[in-house]
């Protein structure tokens, strides 16, 4: 019998689950999700039939994305597919998510993209990564946040502080100190950097803090509305 379990970026499938964190990309699970057996303190994968499919016997693991999952076996991680089969060797540090056919790894102290078959297909001297989205990812080297294309080119020239993703077309991208406005695809800034903070665009609208008050903005940087757009 499974007992009380936790579901990481898990989404609510019964009343039996907690969830403690949302996911904010889109996810193809195959119909698994990652779950944590109490008694072992194990991970393994569940169906929406509340059965093990992939029994738990990892020290933690990811969503499925693109058909495979990050797991971590001793101390390191690698990606198993939906059989439960481990398809990439656990080796690394760090592991995210599969997105538009890369995932980002961590080597020892530096971070690179991989295939599905474990191929380090972006290499470099990048201090942190996001995955990619909509072509492009962020990555951290030294003190300044720049964008990835998929042959691992800089997309262009713009150095930020920090960077999120791309989503709808346009980034939250902080400028400067403490202040955060949005870029487009050629690194044009079309919503002037002046919030404390900035989430990412869905459904036309993004969450920004302005003056330490929450609002919510349309891609032209107009206010809305007060407080946060459930997204």
């Amino acid at each position: 019998m499974l007992k009380k379990a936790i579901f990481i970026y898990g989404c609510l499938i019964a009343s039996i689950f907690v969830i403690i964190s949302g996911c904010s990309w889109s996810i193809n699970r195959g119909g698994l999700y990652p779950m944590i057996d109490e008694q072992t303190h194990k991970w393994g994968f569940i169906s929406t039939t509340n059965k093990w499919e992939i029994q738990p016997e990892f020290e933690h693991a990811h969503n499925f994305t693109e058909g495979l999952a990050g797991v971590k076996l001793n101390d390191v991680w690698g990606f198993i597919d939906t059989s439960g089969k481990m398809v990439i060797s656990p080796s690394y540090d760090v592991v995210y998510e599969f997105s538009e056919g890369l995932a980002p790894v961590r080597i020892n102290t530096r971070w690179a993209f991989i295939d599905h078959n474990g191929k380090v297909i972006i290499s470099g001297n990048y201090e942190h990564a996001t995955e990619f989205s909509e072509g492009l990812a962020a990555v951290q080297e030294e003190d300044f946040w720049l964008f990835l294309d998929k042959t691992g080119k800089t997309a262009f020239a713009g150095k930020y502080q920090e960077a999120r993703p791309f989503k709808e077309g346009l980034a939250a991208v902080r400028i400067g100190s403490a202040v955060w406005g949005y870029i487009d695809k050629t690194g044009k800034v079309v919503i002037e950097a002046k919030y404390e903070s900035a989430g990412d665009f869905k459904n036309n609208t993004a969450n920004i803090t302005k003056n330490g008050k929450p609002f919510y903005i349309d891609k032209s940087g107009k206010i809305l509305g007060t407080g946060a757009v459930k997204q």
